[in-house]
Order: structure tokens, then C-alpha cells, then sequence
């Protein structure tokens, strides 16, 4: 409960999640706390500073995502093996020290990065491979808005 309660503390600060309804940030919280998939981010003085949320998709689930922009479940969740960085809550100003911190050690598989809108729908997927080197290590897609 308690990572629930920071999760909805750093929402209430954001610009972004602080418009989304109350459903769909309990459609990100919820499954991404029930599998252990936040790290929680503390500033110089112990504070709760930002949120990062995962989750290990199926290839179904993926693809799924990247073609309709339909978000995973919460059966969805940790179903698979393909990682998905689902969403970044850093009100005070820490979300570029941890895309910095992703890039300077980014996973050793392929992964995703996710943009939900406020439906909860995805508008925006960042693909990203250490193994293609720094040039090549992301790529963006931006979801059919008719989608």
C-alpha cells in the first residue's frame, strides 16, 4: 500500500497524470505494484522524488501494442518476457536523470518505452537495443491517432 500511496503522491504533482482519470491511473498502479514492476526514485533528502514503472509483456501483448495501442491488462502484466518501460512520474524535475540512467545502462535485452494518453491508450512507443550501439539504441513510433 505504501508504494501505492507514493505512486498517487507523484501523480498529483505531475501536469500529465494529474489530468488522467482516476480509472486509468489505477489501470498503471495497481498491476505494475501487484508484480513488484516500480522502482521508486528518492531525492538528496530521502524524499520520494519519481516513479519508474515496468512490465514483462507476452510477444502477443507487444505486438498487440505496438499495432492497436491497446495497454496490457492487469492478467497482462508479467505474462512474458518482453520488457516495457509502461510509465515515468517525475514531477520535481528527475526524468532526465533516469532516461540518462536507462541510456548510460540500458537493459541487456531489447525493450520499450510507452506513452499512454489519458484513455490509457498508447500514443507513443520508444524501441530501444544496446546491441544496435549508441546511435541506434532508440527509435520512436508514434500511434496512428485514427488508431
Amino acid at each position: 500500500m505504501l508504494t501505492l500511496g507514493k505512486l498517487s503522491f507523484l501523480a498529483s504533482y505531475c501536469p500529465l497524470h494529474r489530468t488522467y482519470p482516476g480509472h486509468v491511473l489505477a489501470s498503471i498502479f495497481i498491476p505494475a505494484v501487484n508484480n513488484g514492476c516500480v522502482r521508486l526514485f528518492e531525492n538528496e533528502d530521502g524524499a520520494t522524488a519519481a516513479a519508474l514503472i515496468w512490465a514483462r509483456l507476452s510477444d502477443e501483448v507487444s505486438a498487440r501494442m505496438l499495432r492497436d495501442g491497446i495497454a496490457p491488462t492487469t492478467a497482462e502484466w508479467a505474462a512474458g518476457d518482453t520488457l516495457w518501460f509502461i510509465d515515468l512520474l517525475a514531477p520535481f524535475g528527475h526524468g532526465r536523470v533516469i532516461a540518462r540512467e536507462i541510456a548510460r545502462k540500458p537493459p541487456d535485452v531489447p525493450f520499450y518505452f510507452a506513452r499512454l494518453d489519458r484513455q490509457g491508450r498508447v500514443k507513443k512507443v520508444v524501441e530501444g537495443d544496446r546491441n544496435r550501439g549508441k546511435r541506434g539504441l532508440v527509435r520512436a513510433h508514434f500511434m496512428d491517432e485514427a488508431a
